[in-house]
């Protein structure tokens, strides 16, 4: 029988560098999509406890609530503070390779070294790709995008091209986020709606906050500086079509209250599994984790913008 060593834990792997600097530029890689996603959550880990489910409290209630204004010698109202309660059960991801001998004695790469790169980037874009998912299907706002916005002369204007993304898009997600007490701080955008916002002559020229950078042509030497507030986080996991305002675990609140609602709850972190394979003259690499993302809350710290251009 063949033996199964287990235990490697991986750390979040986001570069291809992360894992096998020497590597270097022995095999051209295949790019894949930026991921930052799991970054707008606070972790919450599960490792070393009993039970797979991770249960949130939070305050019900209202929020804008205030203390009573009574007369003189009145009784003197009770209230208190409801709470509710959420349940997140983590799931699994696995996935293994197998090299041959022939195929390292053959090639005389790190056939190894380069599988066990690609996979712990194939889970980062796995885990991606699931939070912007849970970001976005449980987004508290959604409107669908009108293309305005202002000229300079103070007339409205419509985007150039039907399903554009417009100022005033941006501006009223940023709104309903506000109207919940929290500051946006990202705007999550496919690469179809970055053209969109690069064109708006208003985020052109406030980018550099004056400089003329359209007659510069600088535009793309300071990217990401906040529109209005919100960063751009551009990836191709981001849905074309949509573009995601939203208050990071990590955005403050007017009272600096701990009001976080995007999480990232694990049990697992990335590991491996390698075990021989004689029968096949070769070597198998087994990658696992479990894990959920989560929105709580209702959602309310995410605005999306729909019904925008997809190519």
């Amino acid at each position: 029988m063949s033996s199964i060593s287990t235990g490697l834990a991986l750390s979040a792997v986001t570069t291809a560098g992360g894992l096998y600097p020497a590597l270097d530029q022995a095999i051209i890689q295949l790019t894949m999509p930026f991921m930052y996603a799991r970054n707008f959550c606070v972790t919450r880990s599960l490792a070393g406890m009993p039970g797979n489910t991770y249960v949130f409290p939070r305050q019900s209630g209202s929020r804008t609530a205030v203390m009573a204004e009574i007369s003189p010698g009145s009784l003197i109202g009770m209230d208190s503070t409801p709470y509710s309660y959420s349940a997140v059960t983590v799931y699994k991801i696995a996935q293994g390779f197998l090299v041959t001998r022939e195929l390292i004695e053959d090639t005389f790469l790190p056939v190894v070294q380069d599988h066990m790169v690609r996979f712990a980037v194939r889970a980062a874009n796995k885990i991606d790709l699931d939070v912007w998912k849970a970001i976005i299907n449980n987004a508290g706002n959604t409107f669908v995008g009108t293309g305005t916005s202002m000229g300079a002369t103070g007339t409205s204007f419509s985007a150039y091209r039907s399903g554009a993304i417009g100022q005033y898009d941006v501006m009223h997600g940023i709104e309903l986020i506000k109207s919940y007490n929290y500051f946006p701080d990202y705007i999550g955008l496919n690469p179809v709606q970055e053209q969109d916002l690069y064109i708006l002559p208003m985020f052109s020229l406030l980018w550099q906050y004056g400089t003329a950078v359209v007659q510069q042509g600088s535009l793309t030497s300071t990217p990401n500086l906040p529109l209005y507030g919100p960063k751009p986080v551009v990836s191709n996991n981001v849905p074309a079509g949509t573009a995601v305002i939203l208050a990071s675990g990590n955005a403050p609140n007017p009272l600096n209250q701990y009001a976080p609602q995007l999480f990232f709850v694990e049990k697992r972190p990335l590991q491996t599994m390698t075990e021989s394979v004689p029968g096949r003259d070769a070597e198998a690499v087994y990658f696992t984790a479990r894990y959920s993302p989560s929105v709580q809350g209702g959602g309310y710290v995410v605005a999306t913008v729909t019904g925008l251009s997809t190519g």
